[in-house]
């Protein structure tokens, strides 16, 4: 399965003669810091026709001053306020579906306030992978790179989940994107009523893409002009209940991606486990060790070329360390996430 992005070239498609003109959309709620360091990065892509609509969500700090300062230096850049109940709704969604409402194009690329694209290159590398039939574009969110081992770990877990969602993107089972780096059609969006379906607080990336993708309208970009970095969480009680709210959305994906899903983190979990069992029965312990290496040296072979393109390359000599890591936090999840959550905020 993840031969076909270990191969992937990002450089393959074809330069389009015409670009379309495009929405940038931005939900943003009390991030006055963000937006004065992020903005200016996301105003001066290197891109014909474009419009920026931040919607301001119930914000109680800075951020309209910061708005209506961009507002007036710049054309092309839009803003509205949110207030009030969300009456029906849960999470930015709202926020969203306002902000798709405002736009003026079909063509719409979603990102986060908190979150800076790699170069002026972003917006025309995401519009340059729509032909004929593509009506979402899957691109690449990674987090800054720090010290430490928390650090470490949520760049290999968003390491993890863009090798599963690009890898079966490729496959022809598109199954989720990241709300920090999507486009879609706002046709598209309109066709299928939004996000009526599912209301809940998160999905409004990963439930709009498993709802609405398919074999022919998905495509994915992963060049490095492309990528839009974000600053990881510091502490792991934050990281924690960040990953609770996202992979809370889950139980609402199709069948077949949870069958796939649970298969793949499945595998994980009984391989370490067939492990201490072996151990366990008396199977000798250099016999235990070489399947481990087998193991590790395929998976470390397929990793490397894709954690260059995605990166990720200094992870590599953890991954061992990692993979564990990785194994026993999905091993602490599973029981919390049977009980469905109750989550009514965004931020």
């Amino acid at each position: 399965m993840f031969r076909k992005l270990r191969k992937y070239d990002p450089a393959s498609s074809e330069v389009i003669e015409s670009y379309p003109k495009v929405s940038v959309i931005i939900c943003a709620r009390d991030e006055e810091e963000n937006l004065k360091c992020n903005l200016p990065h996301i105003i001066a892509q290197d891109y014909p026709v474009f419009e920026i609509i931040v919607v301001n969500d119930h914000s109680v700090d800075g951020s309209e001053r910061i708005l209506q300062k961009f507002q007036k230096e710049h054309q092309h850049f839009k803003y509205l306020n949110v207030k009030g109940k969300n009456k029906g709704w849960q999470g930015k969604k709202k926020a969203l579906a306002l902000g798709i409402g405002f736009s003026q194009h079909d063509l719409l690329i979603m990102t986060d306030a908190d979150t800076r694209p790699q170069s002026d290159q972003w917006i025309r590398q995401m519009t340059n992978q729509f032909k004929n039939t593509t009506e979402i574009v899957l691109g690449f969110s990674p987090y800054k790179r720090l010290s430490g081992i928390l650090n470490a770990f949520i760049r290999y877990e968003t390491f993890q989940t863009a090798l599963q969602y690009l890898s079966y993107a490729l496959a022809g089972l598109p199954y989720m994107g990241v709300g920090r780096n999507l486009s879609y059609r706002k046709s598209l969006f309109t066709r299928n009523n939004g996000f009526e379906d599912h209301k809940t607080i998160s999905g409004d990336d990963d439930l709009f893409v498993n709802a609405n993708s398919n074999t022919h309208n998905t495509r994915i970009c992963i060049d490095e002009s492309a990528f839009m970095y974000s600053m990881p969480e510091t502490s792991w009680t934050g990281w924690l209940k960040q990953k609770y709210r996202h992979l809370s959305t889950g139980f609402q994906y199709k069948a077949v991606h949870k069958l796939l899903l649970g298969g793949y983190i499945g595998s994980q979990i009984m391989f370490y486990l067939s492990l201490i069992v072996l151990l366990i029965v008396g199977i000798p312990l250099w016999i235990v060790a070489a399947i481990y290496l087998l193991r590790l040296v395929v998976m470390m072979y397929n990793y490397n070329e894709v954690m260059k393109k995605l990166d990720s390359s200094d992870l590599i000599k953890y991954v061992p360390i990692l993979d564990v890591f990785y194994t026993f936090y999905y091993i602490v999840f599973i029981p919390k996430l049977l009980f469905k959550p109750n989550l009514t905020t965004w931020k």
